[in-house]
């Protein structure tokens, strides 16, 4: 698990030695370890190297708030800093009010939505650390191109439009072959996978063909494309509103108004 930053210091989002409890901790076995009622105590040993949890992380980013206010307020009454440390607190005030957060599940269904929720997981992913964090695979090519001086670009692909994937042509070439070269028994479907998958029946030039065919379709999905009359969404085949092709109705999957024959939404 990556670690974090937050007002300049770096956060683990892993359970250490010098770390304090903060919150009621739930395992994965259903153990549940709770505070104690005198105060934040030391991370029990059961707990040494896992994954703190949101409300873990946002607990101990309040207490560097207020540990952050305090520094400040003392330096103040010493005389020692010339900054104008009312502003300052002001600033850290509204940073703690950001973290506070509502237990219970995420409000969120979209990306619209996500700033009304409150919930550990949103308040968590609102911060700058958090919101600035590359996934997995992202990672692996900025590290590449900083290494060799390339300039590859990682392209996902769309969601729930599994026809622009060109393993699913593969996929469909190898089902292909199982379902005409089958005797309808476990063991000879067992035999057939690695004749499917193989050279001859899964060529390098059909691999490559289809991930032409995939790189086309993207190309093709970030023009501009008709939309339907009825709600101004963008039509996956390139169809007016009088959409009727079954196809093309399995083929987008998202909340897209689908009118029917008489171009009325379903």
């Amino acid at each position: 698990m990556k670690d974090g930053s937050f007002l300049g210091t770096p956060q683990r989002m892993v359970f250490g030695e010098n770390d304090i409890l903060l919150v009621d901790y739930t395992l994965k076995n259903g153990c549940k370890i709770s505070i104690s009622s005198d105060g934040p105590q030391p991370v029990p040993a059961e707990l040494l190297g896992l994954g703190k949890g949101i409300y873990q992380v946002l607990a101990e980013r309040k207490c560097m708030v207020d540990a952050t206010k305090l520094q400040l307020q003392e330096h103040d009454h010493a005389g020692g800093l010339t900054l104008n440390v009312p502003q300052m607190l002001q600033q850290l005030d509204t940073v703690r009010a950001c973290l506070e957060y509502q237990t219970g599940t995420c409000k969120s269904k979209s990306d619209a939505t996500r700033g009304q929720c409150r919930c550990g997981l949103c308040v968590l992913s609102d911060c700058p650390d958090f919101a600035a964090q590359e996934n997995g695979i992202q990672e692996v090519f900025t590290n590449y191109n900083l290494q060799h001086g390339t300039s590859h670009v990682c392209v996902f692909l769309p969601k729930f439009h599994p026809e622009l994937n060109f393993s699913e042509r593969c996929w469909a070439k190898m089902k292909s072959y199982l379902s005409t070269h089958t005797d309808f028994t476990l063991s000879g479907l067992r035999a057939r996978v690695p004749i499917a998958l193989g050279s001859e029946n899964l060529p390098l030039a059909t691999i490559r063909a289809a991930l032409r065919q995939e790189v086309l379709g993207l190309l093709r999905s970030v023009r501009s494309r008709p939309r339907h009359d009825s709600c101004g969404r963008i039509c996956p085949k390139k169809k007016c509103s009088l959409w009727t092709d079954k196809k093309c109705r399995r083929q987008d999957r998202t909340n897209d108004c689908r009118p029917n024959r008489r171009g009325y939404p379903l």
